[in-house]
């Protein structure tokens, strides 16, 4: 729809980067422009009604145009596709505005973004006048992620163990935070019982041979407002025993429910995950180790991806089932390779 307005008849944008951006940018403050200023209006100044289509358009537009211009690589690479759709919207909606609204716009969408583009924008903005945003709650402070060890002995069968986990501080909901350092420090004192039982149930080790030995330690490898995503890794040693066990455990937890989620969660229900997961695992191996068959420890089965956490580019995946000859090996699926299929409310998508 082009927008009509009366020649001359100037509407003040109020701040337009920060009343049509939820991230509130800030406008930018407008030096003398090469154009000639618009002429104030000599009648009293009328109401005029836009319409929310228009204003939907035309606002949005805006503020797409002051976020390039903030940008201080704009003029030497070529205008992006959303900027230049951004400044076909304001030149069709605009072109029966004022001359100087008009030669503004044109400016902007020149070689480099005009001669003067903060100042051009400065007079599209004065031109329009769009709704105030909704106020927004503050984000949440980020907790602190302090680290706890859990340490025992044992005799016959004799061991020592030692494993770090994350204990948080500073959550607004002092409840919430007590529960989840609970939850970590007793999935710490889980892998000891399962380490003891374990050596227990072998039976006693030949008197030539030690104690046997845990130890694991406490990797943070997410952690926002809402989500805390933890790597548990170490090794394992039974007396007797060739060659030690890696112990790997990864967690991801919601720190505004305490949920801790299971893989599936962060998909879209009947999406077909693990064919995806297996898909690009499969290829990360094949780019790291050469052509093999992995589909025995990586195809599309849930038991293959039992080991995961989040870290700062996607979903990390172990797999301890791998020949020792990779090394257990770990691969991270970027979270833009994952989104067909995340869900939209899960950490793969807000984090």
């Amino acid at each position: 729809m082009r927008l009509r307005l009366p020649q001359g008849l100037i509407l003040l944008l109020v701040g337009v980067s920060a009343a049509c951006s939820p991230t509130g940018l800030h406008p930018v403050s407008a030096p003398s422009l090469p154009v000639p200023p618009v002429s104030p209006p000599s009648s009293p100044r009328v109401a005029i009604t836009v319409s929310p289509a228009e204003l939907a358009a035309l606002c949005p537009a805006a503020v797409t145009v002051t976020t390039a211009l903030e940008r201080p690589s704009l003029g030497q690479q070529p205008m992006a596709p959303q900027l230049q759709d951004a400044l076909s919207t304001l030149s069709a909606g605009l072109d029966d505005a004022p001359p100087s609204v008009v030669a503004a716009v044109r400016s902007l969408g020149g070689p480099g973004g005009g001669s003067s583009p903060d100042a051009a924008l400065a007079v599209v903005r004065g031109y329009l006048r769009c709704p105030e945003p909704s106020p927004t709650s503050p984000p949440a402070p980020l907790p602190t992620v302090l680290v706890g060890t859990l340490t025992a002995t044992g005799t016959n069968p004799g061991y020592t163990a030692s494993v770090g986990y994350p204990r948080l501080a500073g959550l607004t909901n002092v409840g919430l935070e007590q529960a989840l350092n609970r939850f970590l420090q007793a999935t710490a004192q889980a892998l000891i019982t399962e380490f003891a039982q374990a050596l227990a149930a072998a039976g006693p080790a030949p008197q030539s041979t030690g104690p046997g030995v845990l130890r694991v330690a406490e990797q943070t490898t997410l952690l926002t407002a809402r989500t805390l995503a933890v790597r548990l890794s170490g090794v394992e040693e039974a007396p007797g025993a060739a060659e030690p066990t890696e112990v790997n455990v990864g967690l991801v937890l919601d720190l505004r429910s305490g949920h801790r989620y299971a893989l599936d969660e962060l998909f879209r229900p009947g999406a077909g995950y693990l064919q995806l997961l297996s898909r690009g695992a499969i290829a990360e191996l094949t780019a790291r180790f050469g052509r093999a068959d992995y589909t025995g420890f990586a195809g599309p089965e849930q038991a293959n991806y039992a080991v995961w956490t989040l870290g700062a580019d996607g979903l990390e995946v172990t797999f301890p089932a791998a020949p020792s000859a990779l090394n257990t090996p770990t691969v991270t699926l970027s979270y833009s390779f994952l989104s067909a299929v995340a869900s939209p409310t899960g950490p793969l998508t807000v984090r």
